[in-house]
């Protein structure tokens, strides 16, 4: 084995699985950052602490988004309607005006930059 570590299915250049291995690494590094950022403790005991966590919840935002992308492929869209879904469900889950406390603005920011990232915006 050459060190290859392509799956079939982004071997295969069919865009929505593209878009589907794109998006769980996406997450899968988001999660493994989180980990690390969070040092053992769950984010939920570090939001119950009350200590600011923004760099945590870049990521967080980072993998939900990349989940909920994940999803809509997994329930038969295709790669744009999966990413408009994706969208949609973002915009009520992060509103804009709820983005002005800075841990809901990295929050956002790690959703959005996600999205640019799946949708090869730059």
């Amino acid at each position: 084995m050459s060190g290859d570590q392509t799956t079939d299915a982004t071997r295969s250049g069919d865009p929505v699985d593209d878009l589907a291995a794109r998006a769980v690494r996406l997450r899968e590094e988001a999660e493994r950052q989180l980990t690390v950022l969070a040092d053992g403790a769950s984010l939920c005991s570090i939001a119950r602490s009350g200590r600011a966590f923004p760099g945590g919840k870049y990521h967080e935002g980072r993998a939900f988004v990349a989940a909920e992308v994940g999803r809509a492929l997994r329930r038969g869209m295709a790669e744009t309607q999966a990413l408009q879904a994706a969208a949609a469900r973002w915009l009520v889950v992060a509103p804009p005006s709820r983005r002005a406390v800075e841990e809901w603005a990295a929050y956002g920011e790690g959703g959005d930059d996600v999205l640019a990232d799946l949708g090869g915006q730059d």
